[in-house]
């Protein structure tokens, strides 16, 4: 029986054709100091040297506790994919990562 890791693989296969850019929409703690930087850091480690974009302005929570930043990088395979979800959001200032 496939692992759930395998299962998710296997459904990013089918979901998308790599390479392909994906955009990720990040919560973050609204008083990190320069999230983006560290987010762009993440980003470069995973999926090498590239342009990690900011998309549209970011968005505060309700509260005022959090923000929201979607940045764009191009994915090479569901492996790197899965590398990117596990790896930023294991980050201490990421709240949530969709």
């Amino acid at each position: 029986m496939p692992t759930i890791l395998e299962q998710q693989q296997a459904s990013f296969k089918d979901l998308l054709q790599f390479p392909a850019q994906v955009d990720f929409r990040i919560i973050v703690d609204a008083l990190e100091e320069d999230v983006i930087a560290k987010l762009r850091s993440a980003l470069t480690d995973i999926c090498g040297r590239q342009e990690y974009p900011v998309l549209g302005e970011p968005r505060v929570s309700s509260n005022g506790r959090y923000v929201s930043y979607t940045l764009r990088a191009n994915v090479q395979s569901a492996e790197m994919l899965n590398k990117v979800y596990k790896e930023l959001g294991s980050l201490p200032c990421v709240k949530h990562l969709l």
